[in-house]
Protein backbone atom coordinates (compact mmCIF):
# COMPACT_ATOMS: atom_id res chain seq x y z
CA UNK A 1 0.00 0.00 0.00
CA UNK A 2 1.56 3.34 -1.20
CA UNK A 3 0.93 6.39 1.18
CA UNK A 4 0.70 9.62 -0.86
CA UNK A 5 1.66 12.85 0.69
CA UNK A 6 1.53 16.24 -0.06
CA UNK A 7 4.51 18.40 -0.49
CA UNK A 8 4.00 20.25 1.94
CA UNK A 9 3.90 17.38 3.86
CA UNK A 10 7.39 16.28 2.84
CA UNK A 11 9.12 19.80 3.43
CA UNK A 12 7.65 19.04 7.12
CA UNK A 13 9.12 16.08 7.15
CA UNK A 14 12.46 17.47 5.82
CA UNK A 15 12.58 20.19 8.16
CA UNK A 16 11.99 17.93 11.21
CA UNK A 17 14.89 15.48 10.50
CA UNK A 18 17.07 18.88 9.78
CA UNK A 19 16.17 19.87 13.28
CA UNK A 20 16.93 16.47 14.88
CA UNK A 21 20.03 16.23 13.02
CA UNK A 22 21.23 19.83 13.97
CA UNK A 23 20.02 19.08 17.68
CA UNK A 24 21.63 15.73 17.92
CA UNK A 25 25.00 17.40 16.71
CA UNK A 26 24.34 20.00 19.56
CA UNK A 27 24.07 17.72 21.94
CA UNK A 28 26.74 15.67 21.21
CA UNK A 29 29.17 18.48 21.22
CA UNK A 30 28.30 18.86 24.63
CA UNK A 31 28.51 15.60 25.40
CA UNK A 32 24.66 14.76 26.55
CA UNK A 33 24.21 12.04 23.64
CA UNK A 34 27.38 9.82 23.75
CA UNK A 35 25.99 6.18 24.99
CA UNK A 36 28.62 3.54 26.77
CA UNK A 37 27.71 0.48 28.17
CA UNK A 38 28.62 -0.17 31.81
CA UNK A 39 31.68 -2.29 31.10
CA UNK A 40 32.65 0.77 28.81
CA UNK A 41 32.64 3.19 31.73
CA UNK A 42 34.51 0.95 33.77
CA UNK A 43 37.30 0.53 30.99
CA UNK A 44 37.87 3.85 30.89
CA UNK A 45 37.31 4.67 34.77
CA UNK A 46 40.74 2.49 34.87
CA UNK A 47 42.68 4.81 33.14
CA UNK A 48 42.52 7.32 36.03
CA UNK A 49 43.80 7.13 39.61
CA UNK A 50 41.61 9.48 41.05
CA UNK A 51 38.08 10.93 40.34
CA UNK A 52 38.97 14.44 40.17
CA UNK A 53 41.49 13.54 37.87
CA UNK A 54 38.68 11.66 35.80
CA UNK A 55 36.29 14.59 35.90
CA UNK A 56 39.40 16.72 34.65
CA UNK A 57 40.19 15.28 31.77
CA UNK A 58 39.11 14.63 28.26
CA UNK A 59 36.92 11.92 29.49
CA UNK A 60 34.68 14.45 31.36
CA UNK A 61 31.65 13.37 28.86
CA UNK A 62 31.93 9.60 30.43
CA UNK A 63 32.25 10.87 34.04
CA UNK A 64 29.17 12.29 33.47
CA UNK A 65 27.06 9.95 31.81
CA UNK A 66 29.07 7.24 34.65
CA UNK A 67 26.78 9.99 37.58
CA UNK A 68 23.92 10.45 35.52
CA UNK A 69 23.25 6.26 35.60
CA UNK A 70 24.14 6.26 39.21
CA UNK A 71 21.55 8.50 39.52
CA UNK A 72 18.98 6.97 37.42
CA UNK A 73 19.65 3.21 38.99
CA UNK A 74 19.12 4.74 42.63
CA UNK A 75 15.85 6.22 41.70
CA UNK A 76 14.36 3.13 40.31
CA UNK A 77 16.24 0.73 42.68
CA UNK A 78 17.85 2.54 45.55
CA UNK A 79 21.18 1.23 46.41
CA UNK A 80 21.78 -0.23 42.76
CA UNK A 81 23.71 3.32 41.38
CA UNK A 82 25.92 3.87 44.71
CA UNK A 83 27.00 -0.45 43.75
CA UNK A 84 27.90 0.24 40.16
CA UNK A 85 29.47 3.67 41.18
CA UNK A 86 31.83 1.95 43.45
CA UNK A 87 32.53 -0.78 40.90
CA UNK A 88 33.52 1.90 38.22
CA UNK A 89 35.83 3.78 41.31
CA UNK A 90 37.27 1.09 43.32
CA UNK A 91 40.92 1.02 41.72
CA UNK A 92 41.08 4.57 42.76
CA UNK A 93 42.50 6.33 45.78
CA UNK A 94 40.70 9.06 47.78
CA UNK A 95 42.51 12.75 47.06
CA UNK A 96 42.06 15.98 48.50
CA UNK A 97 40.22 16.57 51.42
CA UNK A 98 38.61 13.01 51.06
CA UNK A 99 41.90 11.19 51.42
CA UNK A 100 43.81 9.63 54.15
CA UNK A 101 44.50 11.87 56.99
CA UNK A 102 46.74 11.58 60.56
CA UNK A 103 45.68 13.14 63.28
CA UNK A 104 48.60 15.65 64.99
CA UNK A 105 48.74 17.72 67.85
CA UNK A 106 50.93 20.92 69.13
CA UNK A 107 51.47 20.33 72.86
CA UNK A 108 52.02 23.47 75.09
CA UNK A 109 54.28 23.38 78.36
CA UNK A 110 55.51 25.48 81.13
CA UNK A 111 57.85 23.10 82.61
CA UNK A 112 55.67 19.57 83.03
CA UNK A 113 52.66 21.77 83.49
CA UNK A 114 50.31 21.03 80.39
CA UNK A 115 48.73 24.76 78.92
CA UNK A 116 47.45 24.34 75.22
CA UNK A 117 46.85 21.96 72.94
CA UNK A 118 46.11 22.26 69.29
CA UNK A 119 44.46 19.19 67.74
CA UNK A 120 44.61 19.10 63.46
CA UNK A 121 44.29 16.63 60.34
CA UNK A 122 46.20 16.73 57.61
CA UNK A 123 47.34 14.06 54.73
CA UNK A 124 50.86 15.21 55.06
CA UNK A 125 51.90 15.97 58.61
CA UNK A 126 55.04 17.53 58.07
CA UNK A 127 54.11 19.92 55.61
CA UNK A 128 51.54 21.07 57.82
CA UNK A 129 53.74 21.25 60.69
CA UNK A 130 55.59 23.84 58.57
CA UNK A 131 52.96 25.64 57.64
CA UNK A 132 51.75 26.00 61.32
CA UNK A 133 54.96 27.11 62.60
CA UNK A 134 56.31 29.41 59.46
CA UNK A 135 52.97 30.56 58.24
CA UNK A 136 53.94 29.15 54.79
CA UNK A 137 50.37 27.61 54.44
CA UNK A 138 50.71 26.91 50.39
CA UNK A 139 46.60 27.76 50.30
CA UNK A 140 47.29 31.38 50.72
CA UNK A 141 49.65 33.73 48.73
CA UNK A 142 49.86 35.79 51.78
CA UNK A 143 51.61 34.34 55.11
CA UNK A 144 49.35 34.44 57.98
CA UNK A 145 49.60 33.65 60.87
CA UNK A 146 47.74 30.24 62.43
CA UNK A 147 46.56 29.74 65.89
CA UNK A 148 49.98 28.02 66.66
CA UNK A 149 51.95 30.64 65.13
CA UNK A 150 50.12 33.42 67.31
CA UNK A 151 50.46 31.25 70.37
CA UNK A 152 53.91 30.95 69.76
CA UNK A 153 54.56 34.18 69.72
CA UNK A 154 52.84 35.72 72.34
CA UNK A 155 54.31 32.96 74.78
CA UNK A 156 57.93 32.37 73.81
CA UNK A 157 58.50 30.98 77.15
CA UNK A 158 56.45 27.82 76.31
CA UNK A 159 58.16 24.75 75.23
CA UNK A 160 56.45 22.85 73.10
CA UNK A 161 55.87 19.42 71.31
CA UNK A 162 54.45 18.23 67.93
CA UNK A 163 53.34 14.61 67.52
CA UNK A 164 51.50 12.28 65.41
CA UNK A 165 47.97 10.26 67.47
CA UNK A 166 47.32 8.11 65.08
CA UNK A 167 49.94 5.59 64.08
CA UNK A 168 48.45 5.42 60.72
CA UNK A 169 46.38 6.86 58.78
CA UNK A 170 42.99 6.69 58.89
CA UNK A 171 39.70 7.31 56.18
CA UNK A 172 38.50 10.78 56.20
CA UNK A 173 35.25 9.82 57.96
CA UNK A 174 37.22 7.93 60.93
CA UNK A 175 39.59 10.97 60.65
CA UNK A 176 36.72 13.52 61.56
CA UNK A 177 35.68 11.66 64.43
CA UNK A 178 38.90 10.92 66.01
CA UNK A 179 39.66 14.69 65.62
CA UNK A 180 36.24 15.53 67.83
CA UNK A 181 37.55 12.47 69.90
CA UNK A 182 40.83 14.26 71.15
CA UNK A 183 39.97 17.57 71.12
CA UNK A 184 37.74 16.95 73.89
CA UNK A 185 40.12 14.45 75.65
CA UNK A 186 42.20 17.37 76.12
CA UNK A 187 39.89 19.61 76.76
CA UNK A 188 38.47 17.18 79.64
CA UNK A 189 41.97 16.84 80.89
CA UNK A 190 42.50 20.57 81.64
CA UNK A 191 44.45 21.65 78.39
CA UNK A 192 43.67 25.37 76.75
CA UNK A 193 42.10 24.38 73.15
CA UNK A 194 43.40 26.44 70.71
CA UNK A 195 41.33 25.22 67.44
CA UNK A 196 39.81 28.29 66.22
CA UNK A 197 37.59 26.08 63.62
CA UNK A 198 35.65 23.31 64.85
CA UNK A 199 37.17 19.90 64.88
CA UNK A 200 35.93 17.38 62.35
CA UNK A 201 36.31 19.49 59.48
CA UNK A 202 39.08 18.09 56.34
CA UNK A 203 41.43 20.38 56.51
CA UNK A 204 41.99 23.72 54.69
CA UNK A 205 39.47 25.29 56.47
CA UNK A 206 41.37 27.42 58.79
CA UNK A 207 39.10 31.02 59.89
CA UNK A 208 41.12 33.87 60.18
CA UNK A 209 40.15 36.31 63.55
CA UNK A 210 38.06 39.11 62.72
CA UNK A 211 41.21 41.16 63.87
CA UNK A 212 43.32 39.61 61.40
CA UNK A 213 41.34 39.97 58.21
CA UNK A 214 41.11 43.52 59.18
CA UNK A 215 45.27 43.67 59.07
CA UNK A 216 45.39 41.55 55.88
CA UNK A 217 42.43 44.30 54.50
CA UNK A 218 45.09 46.97 55.32
CA UNK A 219 47.65 45.52 52.66
CA UNK A 220 45.48 46.43 50.06
CA UNK A 221 44.28 49.57 48.17
CA UNK A 222 41.31 48.14 46.12
CA UNK A 223 38.64 44.71 46.64
CA UNK A 224 39.61 43.48 43.33
CA UNK A 225 43.04 43.80 44.72
CA UNK A 226 42.24 41.80 47.59
CA UNK A 227 40.42 39.05 45.65
CA UNK A 228 42.88 38.63 43.11
CA UNK A 229 46.18 37.91 45.57
CA UNK A 230 44.31 36.64 48.29
CA UNK A 231 40.61 34.83 47.67
CA UNK A 232 40.67 32.66 50.70
CA UNK A 233 40.79 35.70 53.03
CA UNK A 234 38.81 37.58 51.05
CA UNK A 235 36.06 34.94 51.13
CA UNK A 236 36.14 34.99 55.30
CA UNK A 237 35.08 38.12 55.19
CA UNK A 238 32.79 38.80 52.54
CA UNK A 239 30.81 36.01 54.41
CA UNK A 240 30.56 37.54 57.76
CA UNK A 241 28.27 39.96 56.70
CA UNK A 242 27.40 43.83 55.19
CA UNK A 243 28.34 45.60 58.17
CA UNK A 244 31.71 43.56 58.75
CA UNK A 245 32.57 43.58 54.83
CA UNK A 246 31.89 47.63 54.26
CA UNK A 247 33.76 48.49 58.01
CA UNK A 248 36.44 46.09 56.44
CA UNK A 249 37.03 47.56 53.24
CA UNK A 250 36.01 51.48 53.72
CA UNK A 251 39.48 52.50 53.08
CA UNK A 252 39.55 50.94 50.00
CA UNK A 253 39.16 52.93 46.63
CA UNK A 254 37.04 52.17 43.91
CA UNK A 255 38.27 50.65 40.83
CA UNK A 256 39.48 53.65 38.52
CA UNK A 257 36.40 52.75 35.94
CA UNK A 258 33.82 53.81 38.18
CA UNK A 259 32.01 57.10 39.15
CA UNK A 260 30.23 57.05 42.55
CA UNK A 261 27.97 60.21 41.77
CA UNK A 262 26.32 62.15 39.20
CA UNK A 263 28.26 65.21 40.40
CA UNK A 264 31.57 63.66 38.63
CA UNK A 265 30.04 62.79 35.25
CA UNK A 266 28.48 65.93 34.99
CA UNK A 267 32.07 67.26 35.53
CA UNK A 268 33.34 65.49 32.99
CA UNK A 269 30.66 66.24 30.21
CA UNK A 270 31.94 69.93 30.43
CA UNK A 271 34.41 69.16 28.78
CA UNK A 272 32.94 68.92 25.55
CA UNK A 273 29.97 70.57 23.68
CA UNK A 274 27.61 68.01 22.56
CA UNK A 275 26.71 64.47 23.52
CA UNK A 276 28.42 62.97 20.40
CA UNK A 277 31.83 64.68 20.82
CA UNK A 278 31.84 63.25 24.47
CA UNK A 279 30.63 59.83 23.18
CA UNK A 280 33.55 60.11 20.77
CA UNK A 281 36.01 61.62 22.61
CA UNK A 282 39.49 60.26 22.12
CA UNK A 283 40.51 59.58 26.04
CA UNK A 284 39.13 56.42 26.89
CA UNK A 285 38.06 56.95 30.19
CA UNK A 286 35.82 60.07 29.43
CA UNK A 287 34.25 57.68 26.58
CA UNK A 288 33.62 54.61 28.97
CA UNK A 289 32.15 57.84 31.18
CA UNK A 290 29.77 58.75 28.63
CA UNK A 291 28.05 54.98 28.58
CA UNK A 292 28.19 55.24 32.49
CA UNK A 293 25.98 58.23 32.40
CA UNK A 294 23.95 56.63 29.75
CA UNK A 295 23.15 53.83 31.58
CA UNK A 296 22.45 55.81 34.70
CA UNK A 297 18.82 55.13 35.45
CA UNK A 298 15.99 53.44 33.45
CA UNK A 299 15.43 53.95 30.54
CA UNK A 300 18.84 54.22 29.66
CA UNK A 301 19.48 57.56 28.89
CA UNK A 302 17.45 59.18 30.86
CA UNK A 303 19.87 60.70 33.15
CA UNK A 304 21.80 61.82 29.67
CA UNK A 305 18.92 63.69 28.80
CA UNK A 306 17.85 65.59 31.73
CA UNK A 307 21.18 66.36 33.28
CA UNK A 308 22.73 67.54 29.25
CA UNK A 309 19.82 68.79 27.49
CA UNK A 310 21.58 71.98 26.18
CA UNK A 311 23.59 69.58 24.12
CA UNK A 312 22.73 68.85 20.98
Amino acid sequence: MKIIITENQFKKIKERESYDRRLSSRYHKKGRKVKYTNDELIKIAKKYRTIKEWYNSVDKNSYNVARDRVNFMNRYNEGEGDKFWEDVTSHMKPDGWYGLKDIYVFEFFDGDKPIAAYIGLSCDVDRRHLEHTTDSCIYSKNQNETAVKKFLKNNPQLSHNFKKLTPEKVGFKEAQKLESYYETEYRNNGWQILNIAKTGGLGMKYLNSDDTLRNIALNYETKSEWKNNDRFTYNQAYKRGPEFWKDLTSHMKHHKNYLDTEEDLIKISKKYNTIDDWKNSEDEEDRKSYWRAYRRGKPAGLFLNKIFSPMS
